[in-house]
Protein backbone atom coordinates (compact mmCIF):
# COMPACT_ATOMS: atom_id res chain seq x y z
CA UNK A 1 0.00 0.00 0.00
CA UNK A 2 1.53 3.70 -0.95
CA UNK A 3 -0.89 6.54 -0.08
CA UNK A 4 1.04 9.73 -1.23
CA UNK A 5 -0.41 12.59 0.59
CA UNK A 6 -0.76 16.45 -1.47
CA UNK A 7 1.67 18.55 0.02
CA UNK A 8 0.54 21.26 2.25
CA UNK A 9 -1.34 24.86 1.03
CA UNK A 10 -0.77 27.88 2.65
CA UNK A 11 -3.80 28.17 4.53
CA UNK A 12 -3.41 24.56 6.00
CA UNK A 13 -0.27 25.62 7.99
CA UNK A 14 -0.02 27.60 10.96
CA UNK A 15 2.64 29.61 12.86
CA UNK A 16 3.78 29.69 16.15
CA UNK A 17 6.56 31.41 17.98
CA UNK A 18 9.21 29.54 19.29
CA UNK A 19 11.43 32.10 21.02
CA UNK A 20 11.36 36.03 21.31
CA UNK A 21 15.56 36.77 21.00
CA UNK A 22 17.46 39.93 22.27
CA UNK A 23 19.33 41.54 19.96
CA UNK A 24 21.75 44.65 19.95
CA UNK A 25 22.68 47.24 17.39
CA UNK A 26 24.35 50.51 16.66
CA UNK A 27 22.96 53.24 15.18
CA UNK A 28 24.27 56.05 12.96
CA UNK A 29 24.78 58.37 15.95
CA UNK A 30 27.31 55.46 17.53
CA UNK A 31 24.56 54.43 20.34
CA UNK A 32 23.96 50.75 21.16
CA UNK A 33 20.31 50.02 20.77
CA UNK A 34 17.83 47.22 21.79
CA UNK A 35 15.38 45.30 19.45
CA UNK A 36 13.94 41.84 19.38
CA UNK A 37 13.35 39.11 16.87
CA UNK A 38 11.06 36.81 16.71
CA UNK A 39 11.94 32.59 16.07
CA UNK A 40 9.26 31.28 14.10
CA UNK A 41 8.23 27.47 13.63
CA UNK A 42 5.20 26.15 10.86
CA UNK A 43 3.09 23.25 11.97
CA UNK A 44 -0.31 21.83 11.07
CA UNK A 45 -3.58 21.45 13.38
CA UNK A 46 -5.07 18.41 14.03
CA UNK A 47 -8.17 18.86 12.02
CA UNK A 48 -5.96 19.61 8.85
CA UNK A 49 -4.71 15.84 9.33
CA UNK A 50 -8.28 14.71 10.08
CA UNK A 51 -9.36 16.11 6.61
CA UNK A 52 -6.67 14.87 4.76
CA UNK A 53 -7.38 11.17 5.91
CA UNK A 54 -10.71 11.89 5.14
CA UNK A 55 -10.31 13.37 1.90
CA UNK A 56 -7.37 11.03 0.41
CA UNK A 57 -7.90 7.85 2.19
CA UNK A 58 -11.47 8.01 3.07
CA UNK A 59 -13.69 8.26 6.55
CA UNK A 60 -14.61 4.75 6.83
CA UNK A 61 -10.84 3.58 5.78
CA UNK A 62 -8.85 5.01 8.94
CA UNK A 63 -9.25 5.44 12.48
CA UNK A 64 -6.88 6.05 15.89
CA UNK A 65 -5.83 4.73 18.77
CA UNK A 66 -4.41 6.07 22.03
CA UNK A 67 -2.57 4.49 25.15
CA UNK A 68 -0.61 5.35 27.99
CA UNK A 69 2.72 3.64 28.88
CA UNK A 70 4.01 4.86 31.89
CA UNK A 71 4.99 8.50 30.80
CA UNK A 72 4.30 8.51 27.49
CA UNK A 73 1.28 8.98 25.63
CA UNK A 74 1.06 7.07 22.16
CA UNK A 75 -1.26 7.70 19.08
CA UNK A 76 -1.83 5.01 16.41
CA UNK A 77 -3.57 5.71 13.22
CA UNK A 78 -4.08 2.22 11.46
CA UNK A 79 -5.21 2.54 7.28
CA UNK A 80 -7.23 -0.23 5.63
CA UNK A 81 -5.14 -1.32 2.38
CA UNK A 82 -6.46 -2.98 -0.59
CA UNK A 83 -6.46 -6.18 1.48
CA UNK A 84 -8.14 -5.03 3.83
CA UNK A 85 -5.86 -5.29 6.27
CA UNK A 86 -5.32 -2.63 8.81
CA UNK A 87 -1.69 -0.91 8.61
CA UNK A 88 -0.83 1.15 12.21
CA UNK A 89 1.83 4.02 12.16
CA UNK A 90 2.30 5.23 15.87
CA UNK A 91 4.13 8.03 17.25
CA UNK A 92 4.49 9.64 20.70
CA UNK A 93 2.74 13.09 22.34
CA UNK A 94 5.01 16.25 24.29
CA UNK A 95 3.79 17.64 27.17
CA UNK A 96 1.16 20.70 26.78
CA UNK A 97 1.13 23.46 28.95
CA UNK A 98 -2.53 23.33 28.54
CA UNK A 99 -5.36 20.56 29.28
CA UNK A 100 -1.97 18.51 29.41
CA UNK A 101 -3.81 14.70 28.54
CA UNK A 102 -5.67 16.55 26.14
CA UNK A 103 -2.25 18.45 24.36
CA UNK A 104 -0.42 15.39 24.39
CA UNK A 105 -2.83 13.16 22.79
CA UNK A 106 -3.36 15.94 19.79
CA UNK A 107 0.12 15.66 19.66
CA UNK A 108 0.52 12.27 19.26
CA UNK A 109 -1.69 12.42 16.88
CA UNK A 110 -0.33 14.91 14.93
CA UNK A 111 2.83 13.21 14.43
CA UNK A 112 1.40 9.71 13.84
CA UNK A 113 -0.15 11.63 10.74
CA UNK A 114 3.10 12.68 10.00
CA UNK A 115 4.26 9.43 10.18
CA UNK A 116 2.21 8.70 7.11
CA UNK A 117 3.47 11.73 5.00
CA UNK A 118 0.90 14.80 6.35
CA UNK A 119 2.42 17.40 6.30
CA UNK A 120 6.30 15.78 6.47
CA UNK A 121 7.39 18.87 4.42
CA UNK A 122 7.34 21.33 6.99
CA UNK A 123 10.58 19.73 8.41
CA UNK A 124 12.33 21.41 5.48
CA UNK A 125 11.15 25.07 6.43
CA UNK A 126 14.25 27.63 6.04
CA UNK A 127 15.13 28.99 9.23
CA UNK A 128 12.37 31.90 10.32
CA UNK A 129 13.21 34.99 12.37
CA UNK A 130 12.18 38.72 12.30
CA UNK A 131 12.52 41.60 13.72
CA UNK A 132 9.45 42.57 16.17
CA UNK A 133 8.53 46.13 16.61
CA UNK A 134 8.29 47.60 19.68
CA UNK A 135 4.13 47.66 20.51
CA UNK A 136 4.65 44.02 18.93
CA UNK A 137 6.12 43.04 22.46
CA UNK A 138 5.37 43.56 25.97
CA UNK A 139 7.14 41.91 29.41
CA UNK A 140 5.03 39.21 31.37
CA UNK A 141 4.65 40.13 35.08
CA UNK A 142 4.66 36.82 35.78
CA UNK A 143 7.62 35.04 34.34
CA UNK A 144 9.15 38.54 33.60
CA UNK A 145 9.92 37.60 30.18
CA UNK A 146 9.43 39.36 26.95
CA UNK A 147 6.39 37.77 25.32
CA UNK A 148 4.53 38.48 22.13
CA UNK A 149 1.23 41.01 21.83
CA UNK A 150 -2.19 39.14 21.91
CA UNK A 151 -3.28 40.58 19.14
CA UNK A 152 -0.32 40.33 17.27
CA UNK A 153 -0.45 37.33 14.39
CA UNK A 154 1.37 35.80 11.33
CA UNK A 155 0.36 33.66 8.67
CA UNK A 156 1.83 31.87 5.52
CA UNK A 157 0.90 34.21 2.60
CA UNK A 158 2.56 32.17 0.08
CA UNK A 159 4.52 28.69 -0.24
CA UNK A 160 6.11 26.85 -2.92
CA UNK A 161 7.56 23.13 -2.77
CA UNK A 162 10.06 21.24 -5.13
CA UNK A 163 7.74 18.44 -5.96
CA UNK A 164 9.59 15.96 -6.71
CA UNK A 165 11.82 16.49 -3.34
CA UNK A 166 8.55 17.28 -1.53
CA UNK A 167 10.60 20.61 0.40
CA UNK A 168 9.75 24.35 0.91
CA UNK A 169 11.76 26.39 -1.96
CA UNK A 170 10.31 29.52 -1.55
CA UNK A 171 7.87 31.12 1.50
CA UNK A 172 6.45 34.81 2.28
CA UNK A 173 4.74 35.65 5.31
CA UNK A 174 2.65 37.93 6.71
CA UNK A 175 1.09 40.01 9.89
CA UNK A 176 -2.46 40.34 10.91
CA UNK A 177 -2.40 43.56 9.27
CA UNK A 178 -1.31 41.87 6.14
CA UNK A 179 2.25 43.49 5.65
CA UNK A 180 5.32 41.55 4.75
CA UNK A 181 7.42 40.73 7.20
CA UNK A 182 9.41 37.49 5.79
CA UNK A 183 10.68 35.85 2.80
CA UNK A 184 12.80 33.11 1.20
CA UNK A 185 15.10 33.08 -0.38
CA UNK A 186 17.24 35.68 -1.52
CA UNK A 187 15.20 35.71 -5.18
CA UNK A 188 11.66 36.12 -3.27
CA UNK A 189 12.98 39.02 -1.18
CA UNK A 190 13.89 40.39 -4.03
CA UNK A 191 10.63 40.02 -6.03
CA UNK A 192 8.37 40.95 -2.80
CA UNK A 193 10.64 44.13 -3.18
CA UNK A 194 9.70 45.01 -6.51
CA UNK A 195 6.02 44.33 -5.68
CA UNK A 196 6.08 46.99 -3.25
CA UNK A 197 7.64 49.20 -4.88
CA UNK A 198 5.38 48.79 -7.99
CA UNK A 199 2.58 49.24 -5.35
CA UNK A 200 3.91 52.46 -4.06
CA UNK A 201 4.05 54.14 -7.24
CA UNK A 202 0.62 52.77 -8.08
CA UNK A 203 -0.31 54.48 -4.98
CA UNK A 204 1.13 57.25 -5.43
CA UNK A 205 -0.37 58.45 -8.94
CA UNK A 206 -3.46 57.70 -7.50
CA UNK A 207 -2.65 59.93 -4.37
CA UNK A 208 -1.76 62.96 -6.81
CA UNK A 209 -4.63 62.63 -9.20
CA UNK A 210 -6.65 63.36 -5.49
CA UNK A 211 -4.35 65.77 -3.75
CA UNK A 212 -1.06 67.47 -5.44
CA UNK A 213 2.00 67.59 -3.36
CA UNK A 214 0.82 64.84 -0.99
CA UNK A 215 3.90 63.12 0.06
CA UNK A 216 4.57 59.25 -1.13
CA UNK A 217 2.91 56.29 0.83
CA UNK A 218 4.60 54.87 3.84
CA UNK A 219 6.77 51.90 2.38
CA UNK A 220 6.14 48.43 3.81
CA UNK A 221 8.45 46.99 6.53
CA UNK A 222 10.37 44.39 5.27
CA UNK A 223 14.00 45.04 4.60
CA UNK A 224 14.72 43.39 1.54
CA UNK A 225 18.40 43.37 0.45
CA UNK A 226 21.19 41.28 -0.23
CA UNK A 227 21.46 40.47 3.64
CA UNK A 228 18.93 38.33 4.95
CA UNK A 229 15.87 40.69 5.70
CA UNK A 230 15.32 39.56 9.26
CA UNK A 231 18.86 40.19 10.37
CA UNK A 232 18.37 44.18 9.40
CA UNK A 233 19.00 45.96 12.58
CA UNK A 234 15.47 48.01 13.30
CA UNK A 235 15.35 51.36 11.42
CA UNK A 236 16.78 54.12 13.67
CA UNK A 237 14.63 57.89 13.99
CA UNK A 238 16.81 60.89 13.52
CA UNK A 239 17.41 62.81 17.28
CA UNK A 240 15.28 65.29 16.46
CA UNK A 241 12.03 63.14 16.12
CA UNK A 242 10.75 62.70 20.04
CA UNK A 243 10.52 58.93 21.00
CA UNK A 244 6.62 57.65 20.75
CA UNK A 245 4.92 57.32 24.24
CA UNK A 246 3.62 53.91 25.70
CA UNK A 247 0.39 54.88 24.16
CA UNK A 248 1.50 56.38 21.51
CA UNK A 249 3.01 53.07 20.08
CA UNK A 250 -0.42 51.73 18.32
CA UNK A 251 -0.98 54.52 16.10
CA UNK A 252 1.96 56.11 13.33
CA UNK A 253 1.86 59.10 10.97
CA UNK A 254 1.50 57.34 7.54
CA UNK A 255 3.62 60.84 6.10
CA UNK A 256 6.22 60.95 8.42
CA UNK A 257 6.51 57.98 10.86
CA UNK A 258 6.22 59.68 13.87
CA UNK A 259 4.67 57.68 16.56
CA UNK A 260 1.31 59.63 17.70
CA UNK A 261 -2.20 59.64 20.30
CA UNK A 262 -4.97 57.60 19.73
CA UNK A 263 -6.78 61.36 20.29
CA UNK A 264 -4.29 62.88 17.45
CA UNK A 265 -4.96 60.02 15.17
CA UNK A 266 -8.92 60.10 16.03
CA UNK A 267 -8.92 63.84 15.10
CA UNK A 268 -7.17 63.48 11.82
CA UNK A 269 -9.31 60.75 10.40
CA UNK A 270 -12.17 63.44 11.24
CA UNK A 271 -10.75 66.12 9.46
CA UNK A 272 -8.50 64.73 6.94
CA UNK A 273 -9.67 61.66 6.37
CA UNK A 274 -6.04 60.10 6.97
CA UNK A 275 -4.05 58.61 10.39
CA UNK A 276 -1.40 62.02 10.26
CA UNK A 277 0.20 64.10 12.95
CA UNK A 278 -0.69 67.54 13.97
CA UNK A 279 2.20 69.27 11.72
CA UNK A 280 1.23 67.07 9.03
CA UNK A 281 -2.91 67.31 9.32
CA UNK A 282 -1.60 71.39 8.94
CA UNK A 283 0.34 70.72 5.93
CA UNK A 284 -2.46 68.64 4.21
CA UNK A 285 -5.05 71.06 5.37
CA UNK A 286 -3.13 74.44 4.17
CA UNK A 287 -2.93 72.32 0.70
CA UNK A 288 -6.98 72.31 0.95
CA UNK A 289 -6.99 75.78 1.34
CA UNK A 290 -4.89 76.88 -1.39
CA UNK A 291 -7.27 75.60 -3.93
Amino acid sequence: MQIKFPLLNAEDIEIRVNRIIKCYAENAQGERVEYYKADLLLYKDARVDMYYLDRYVGADSWQRTHRAEGNDFICGISIKNEAGEWITKEDVGELSNVAANKGRASDAFKRAATNWGIGRELYSSPKIQLILKKYETYINNRTKNVALSNDVSFFVSEIEYDEKKRIIKALVIKDGNGNYRFAYPDGKRNEIQKRIEAAQQVGALVAASVEKGKEKPLPEIIPVKRERAEEAPPAIKPKNTPPPKDDDTRNMCIMCGVGISKAVAAISNRKVQQTVCLQCREKILKGRYKK
